[in-house]
């Protein structure tokens, strides 16, 4: 999932970064797990330093995965920010909790018989159940679409069976594969790449624009954005047929990823594209381009050339 995630095009959005982050921290999760339990188990084979190191390591890593999927829920909810604040010190507080078990053991220890547990272990699942009871608290109390409500809760529900069984069942390592199913969950349900893309330029489609400026204008951040429009594109649909127009579409769109991939590209239909950033927007490097790439024909697979001509429209720093 990782590695197609990796490969895929997708919104510079605070929930595709958050669930990026998540994937990550549970591969490390999941690595320092497998790791920690192999070498409880041949624990005489490893020095009681390095076996502290790998255990300490999980479990700061154990919390610190419950914090990153309230922080992914909570990138889908308005008037986040204090919320969040509060629940990373809280993370930062654990963290502190956690550290001196080296000295104090009251989390877990090592010692020639192997790994034990600290008398204040079950601290680590009043982790899980703060961010994952607080993910669905914020679920049920905030509107948001139906699917992605469903989904998130769906999520939540699959991470606090894993986290009771994993209570009632210490010693079988099975909360990676809850973790790992509810992040499937979330992927096939709100998270796929091609969910926010048009199939037939490549491009964001329509709803995947509205969620890039919903969140930049939440923000109170300023967008600049350029309009392209294919002139008459309803005729010349007509005149080349819906096959020919879509490989055009579809040519222009895979070469306006190659030259502009840094802004966010849509296109919203009807041969319409739009184009926006937050950042620093070089107007004459479009229009340069678009000038030269009009002047040329598209050709299509069947080696026919189609004339196209177009529009631009630009806004600096006015959509606020």
């Amino acid at each position: 999932m990782l590695c197609y995630y990796f490969r895929r095009y997708h919104l510079p959005v605070d929930r595709n970064r958050n669930f990026l982050k998540l994937l990550v921290m549970e591969v490390i999760v999941m690595a320092l797990d497998i790791l920690a339990t192999w070498m409880d188990d041949f624990h005489l084979a490893c020095s009681i330093q390095l076996l502290t190191v790998i255990n300490l390591a999980f479990f700061l890593c154990f919390i610190t995965r419950a914090y990153q999927f309230y922080h992914y829920t909570a990138s889908f909810l308005p008037e986040r920010k204090k919320r969040n604040v509060f629940m990373a010190g809280l993370l930062m507080a654990g963290w502190l909790y956690i550290l001196p078990t080296v000295l104090f053991h009251h989390i877990f220890w090592m010692d020639a018989q192997g790994y034990h547990s600290g008398p204040f272990y079950n601290v680590i699942y009043l982790y899980n159940a703060i961010y994952f009871g607080t993910s669905l608290v914020l679920l049920l109390r905030y509107k948001m679409p139906k699917r992605e409500r469903e989904t998130l809760m769906a999520a939540q529900m699959i991470l606090i069976v894993g986290s009771l069984i994993r209570y009632l069942l210490p010693k079988i390592p099975i909360m990676d594969f809850f973790c790992t199913l509810s992040l499937l969950t979330i992927y096939l349900g709100v998270q796929n790449p091609d969910l926010m893309l048009n199939d037939k330029t490549g491009l964001f489609n329509s709803l995947g624009f509205y969620y890039y400026a919903r969140e930049q204008l939440h923000q109170g951040k300023k967008m600049k954005m350029m309009m392209l429009s294919i002139d008459h594109y309803e005729g010349m649909k007509a005149i080349y047929g819906n096959r020919k127009m879509r490989e055009c579409l579809h040519m222009l769109g895979h070469e306006m990823i190659t030259h502009f991939r840094k802004y966010v590209l849509a296109y919203q239909g009807g041969g319409r594209f739009f184009i926006a950033t937050t950042g620093e927007f070089d107007a004459s490097a479009f229009i340069h381009y678009f000038a030269n790439r009009f002047s040329q024909p598209f050709v299509i697979n069947n080696g026919e050339n189609i004339y196209l001509n177009y529009c631009i429209s630009y806004l600096d720093d006015q959509v606020q």
